[in-house]
């Protein structure tokens, strides 16, 4: 191998390595954003976190519900033709 390519293996390698570290470096700091944005308070004094917490009930409710209606529909469709 000559020096030439043992140059470019060195550049390479690093620059695999640099945009490794940039990559968890962007991760970090989107996954640091999300977390400050769904904890930090709004107006009424809750967290979207806080909010999603104590209506999730409802939300699973309401899904399920949906859910049951959707099912309905394709069931009725299947064997009403």
């Amino acid at each position: 191998m000559t020096i030439t390519g043992i140059i470019f293996v060195i550049l390479f390698l690093i620059n695999v390595l640099f945009m490794r570290i940039l990559k968890f470096m962007v991760i970090g700091a989107a996954v640091g954003y999300g977390i400050y944005y769904l904890t930090k308070e709004k107006e009424n004094g809750k967290s979207i976190l806080g909010e999603l917490i104590e209506d999730g009930p409802d939300y699973i409710d309401r899904a399920k519900k949906y859910l049951e209606y959707t099912v309905d529909q394709i069931a009725e469709q299947l064997h009403g033709k």
